[in-house]
């Protein structure tokens, strides 16, 4: 290349650490090539920018710029940005989940930088037809296979004063169209991973914020480092497409000394070995784990194929050397099915495996999915049932998943020669291509499943549901916290702590429920045995009659509607069980007037005015949301039936105690601030209340307090603010999610 390009690096939306990106990046930065890096992070429907600034210095001061893009906070300020740029290179790419982001931003690109080069990378590429990537995501090239062996040999080509048939035939994996408009591929080659020594290039993201959000992937409040032991995977199942083909181990050399340069840079808790499979080579995992425990000492987690041929004191070693535990990918409890998804494993080689690793003191659970080929009602069921007699879960927060087929599988091409796939495109754009099995998207309609069972859509979504619900209250019961104790703070993390011991090894396991999601299910992993240990939070004396009673309202309750999200949780609550038969619908509280978006099993989501059509007996809000009387009124609710918070309402009464006999200043004047005040009048009444506005005004105020109460969702009402600039040291408080009207809990 003759002059140095501009190059811009588009991350599609993700909190997962992009590797593929990271390893592109380092390609860049070895090639003494600068640019620019841009990423997004997607969270509840809202795009966020994420600041990709660099680390201790970015990469190497004396090396290529990366530069940090300014924090744009939409879509079309990214345009912008490539309107103002006018990139010469435009490089994309990643997994076929991401098509339809790829399809809002790539067409796109042209229009506002019309002399740009667009380039796509990355699985998409492999999964999905050609004609499509360029006739509707607009590219320019299509580059297969792994960049190191490509990217920069195109760039150069492209670089040298316009392209040629010759250059651009001697580019591995490259696709484009020639001067006739006709495709021409040509073939990839493999990068010799055992010999390469690059390095993701971390330095040039925000690592720290994917470190922060990993602690989310195990539910360990741990932080985990990404390493790739390897690349690709030993087989092809009918369900996956391995991103570039057969597994090629790195030297345990290169990977030891990848850990030690991030353990040297960045501060975490443990190292996940991030290849689709962590090792299949006993002599290679042995020499790692001798070397591992010598150089690096911190914990470490992986995925093995359930066939490997380990034997017991190779597991030792790994629970030796720091292994915390293992996810095999089990997927099936029946013969047929694994058979039917080309896994090329048995059920035998599961139970030697879990077997042996359980001897050696490892614990493992087990990755599993329904919606296989042909599967029956008998064979969902035989999985279940496997899973409860062996004490199985699916990975630390019990993340079971429905199939999701994706374009370019064995299991894709099934379904078009079943009829299933009318328009390929359209396939895209309708199915979903993120699901599991307790999360809200499951998927967009019940209707653009791509059902390849013996069962129809509505009864394997029944049977599932069923059998899950049945697995994961059976776990809670064997699971529970034994010698709980329980204490209530107002600090900057108001809300229970709970400490108990494990039941399988009795450690002691500490459980905060303001960093759980549902405050009916309270659970961590045992930091000694790694069992998923939960908090019966009715067992508590003053919670038995709030139990007694939502009980006796669910019981006398034929049609029941949930107003909130997640409501997974509440189907799932061991000891609060919602029989998912009697849920009619759900409805979304920041899209009251949304149908049809999402469907949890065969649950409808419904708006508030087609709720309000039918006859219900019970109005349940989901445990943890803010929602008053007044907020559903807003709303638009016509309640018929009762309405029941499933919050644990005794916080109220701890919150009273905790402030009986203080000074309280209450500042703000949101529906939670009112209904807070309520509170402390009715249920502390030896307390003296100062009401403000706002916390300027309380600043202003100069007045000694024991505690502030304060919403810190309402609107200019800033904690750190306030902190930094009172005159006076107090306590500040922010209220917990689920205080609410205390008279909005009826009794009866």
């Amino acid at each position: 290349m003759n002059k140095q390009p501009k190059i811009l690096l588009l991350i599609p939306p993700s909190f997962l650490y992009p590797m593929g990106p990271a390893y592109v990046a380092q390609v860049l930065v070895q090639a003494g090539l600068d640019f620019d890096v841009y990423g997004f992070f997607y969270d509840n429907r809202a795009w966020y920018k994420r600041n990709f600034a660099g680390d201790k210095g970015a990469i190497d001061p004396d090396g290529p710029a990366v530069r940090s893009i300014p924090a744009l906070t939409s879509v079309s300020e990214l345009f912008d940005l490539i309107a103002d740029e006018k990139y010469d290179f435009v490089l994309a790419g990643g997994l076929i989940g991401f098509f339809r982001w790829f399809y809002q931003i790539m067409p796109q690109v042209k229009g506002f930088s019309p002399t740009s080069t667009v380039i796509m990378g990355g699985g998409i590429t492999k999964d999905l037809a050609e004609n499509v990537i360029f006739e509707k995501l607009k590219v320019d090239y299509i580059l297969r296979g792994e960049a190191e062996t490509n990217l920069v040999e195109l760039l150069r080509q492209l670089g040298n004063g316009g392209a040629t048939l010759a250059g651009l035939s001697t580019v591995p994996g490259l696709c484009w169209k020639d001067s006739a408009a006709a495709i021409r591929r040509n073939a990839t080659v493999r990068c010799d991973i055992s010999a390469s020594e690059t390095l993701p290039a971390w330095d040039a993201f925000n690592i720290h914020e994917y470190l922060a959000l990993s602690d989310t992937l195990f539910r360990y409040n741990m932080t985990f480092f990404p390493v790739m032991a390897g690349r690709g995977c030993p087989n092809v199942c009918a369900f996956c497409s391995p991103s570039v083909g057969k597994f090629s181990p790195r030297s345990v050399e290169s990977t030891i000394a990848e850990m030690k340069h991030w353990m040297s840079r960045y501060t975490f808790n443990f190292f996940f070995i991030y290849s689709e499979v962590a090792f299949d080579n006993e002599e290679w995992a042995r020499q790692f784990c001798t070397q591992y425990a010598a150089a690096i000492g911190k914990p470490w987690v992986g995925q093995l194929r359930t066939d490997v041929k380990f034997s017991k004191e190779t597991y030792r070693m790994m629970k030796d050397s720091g292994c915390m535990f293992i996810c095999m990918g089990v997927e099936s409890a029946c013969d047929r099915i694994l058979g039917v998804m080309n896994k090329h494993t048995s059920m035998s080689d599961t139970m030697r495996n879990l077997t042996l690793a359980r001897e050696a003191g490892m614990h493992v659970f087990g990755n599993f999915m329904f919606g296989h080929e042909t599967e029956t009602a008998d064979e969902i069921r035989h999985t279940f049932d496997f899973l409860n007699q062996h004490d199985l879960i699916s990975g630390p927060s019990n993340g079971l998943a429905t199939l999701i087929i994706y374009p370019g599988t064995a299991y894709y091409r099934t379904g078009e020669k079943l009829g299933l796939v009318d328009d390929p495109f359209k396939f895209l754009l309708t199915y979903s291509l993120k699901a599991g099995i307790s999360d809200v998207r499951i998927l967009d309609k019940v209707d653009n499943i791509l059902n390849i069972t013996a069962l129809p859509t509505n009864e394997f979504f029944q049977v599932v549901c069923t059998e899950n619900i049945k697995h994961r209250r059976l776990y809670a019961q064997r699971h529970t916290a034994r010698n709980v104790c329980r204490s209530f703070s107002l600090d900057s993390s108001p809300g229970f702590t709970f400490v108990g011991e494990c039941p399988t090894c009795g450690s002691r396991v500490a459980f905060d429920a303001a960093a759980c999601r549902n405050p009916l299910d309270i659970s961590v992993l045992c930091r000694s045995c790694f069992y998923l240990v939960h908090v019966d939070i009715f067992g508590f004396d003053d919670m038995r009659a709030q139990l007694e009673y939502l009980a006796g309202k669910i019981d006398a309750s034929e049609s029941i509607v949930v107003y909130g999200k997640w409501i997974m949780d509440l189907i799932f609550c061991g000891a609060l069980a919602i029989p998912c038969r009697k849920i009619i619908a759900w409805v979304d509280p920041d899209n009251s007037e949304v149908s049809g978006y999402s469907h949890i099993y065969h649950l409808p989501q419904l708006s508030v005015s087609e709720i309000n059509k039918r006859t219900f007996d019970l109005l349940s809000l989901r445990p943890g949301h803010q929602s008053t009387p007044a907020h559903i009124q807003a709303h638009g609710f016509n309640a018929r039936g009762d309405i029941v918070n499933l919050a644990p309402v005794s916080i109220n009464a701890e919150i009273a105690a905790l402030v009986r006999g203080k000074r309280v200043a209450v500042a703000g004047c949101s529906e939670r601030v009112l209904a807070a005040t309520r509170l402390l009048q009715e249920g502390a009444r030896a307390t003296t209340i100062d009401r403000f506005q706002n916390l300027e005004q309380l600043t202003a105020a100069n007045r000694s307090h024991d505690y502030v109460l304060f919403d810190a969702q309402e609107a200019g009402l800033d904690r750190a603010r306030f902190a930094q600039n009172s005159h006076y040291r107090l306590e500040v408080v922010l209220l917990p999610e689920f205080v609410c009207d205390a008279g909005f809990y009826s009794r009866g």
